[in-house]
């Protein structure tokens, strides 16, 4: 049976195929390009593991809409599949929206919040309020052992079930989570000390001229800094590189 490499992530792991409509900068990119699909980083490094990409990204979602992916989808897992998480920004939280007639989960951004953004014909009745309290403590020591609990969680699941696991994050907002992130270095793609992946393509890109962002590989027709076509291959390297460092611990 051939493995499968399950991924979760926001819009740095998203397909391109499934999210134009919510995406737009995915419909401008693929007219530039004059393609109908943009291979992203999942789907490259699914190749150079020669496994099933399973990819479960989903643009603007926080860390807790992730967490729960992967807890919907874990019973499919199987012994030597891979799984890596991209984390999002810890400053985004989820709370019910109003869509129709049903409340969904949607995340939001706190620097929203703190801003004055209401979002009051949204959500229930009276949790604004209490969304506003949450937004200025998220990076309180019960939000940082919450996340650091998520991730020991991760591991000790993985390692029974003998599943091979790996996490990396574009950047990360909130300093606190940094120090989280160092105790499990062999877990997180480690670039320079600082985990900042973002930090990495953009010295490639002054090195090598690569054009890692939207933005760069469009010339600026497409004002977006997601990554680019180069840039989700790049990504997709430097995980395929952390990954082989890290053979020792691996279930084939």
């Amino acid at each position: 049976m051939e493995k499968k490499l399950w991924t979760f992530g926001c819009s740095f792991t998203e397909d391109s195929n499934n999210f134009q409509h919510e995406a737009p900068y995915w419909k401008d990119y693929l007219e530039y390009k004059k393609v109908k699909h943009i291979p992203v980083w999942s789907t490259v490094l699914s190749n150079l593991l020669d496994m099933e990409d399973k990819n479960f990204g989903y643009g603007g979602v926080g860390n807790d809409y992730i967490f729960e992916k992967f807890l919907e989808v874990s019973p499919n897992l199987l012994e030597g599949d891979y799984v890596i998480i991209q984390w999002s920004s810890f400053n985004r939280i989820q709370f019910p929206f109003n869509h129709g007639n049903e409340f969904k989960f949607n995340s939001i951004h706190i620097s929203n919040i703190i801003a004055g953004q209401s979002y009051k014909d949204s959500f229930p009745k009276n949790v604004e309020r209490g969304i506003k309290y949450l937004a200025y403590v998220n990076d309180s020591k019960v939000k940082i052992d919450e996340f650091h609990e998520r991730i020991e969680f991760l591991i000790h699941y993985c390692r029974n079930r003998k599943i091979n696991l790996f996490f990396w994050c574009m950047d990360l907002e909130n300093l606190h989570l940094v120090e989280v992130v160092k105790k499990y270095s062999n877990y997180f793609y480690n670039v320079h000390g600082d985990f900042n992946l973002r930090d990495k393509m953009i010295s490639y890109n002054d090195h090598l001229l690569l054009k890692t962002t939207i933005d760069h590989d469009t010339n600026g027709k497409v004002v977006d800094y997601h990554p680019s076509e180069q840039g989700h291959r790049l990504i997709a390297t430097f995980l395929f590189e952390f990954i082989n460092s890290q053979k020792d611990r691996l279930y084939e």
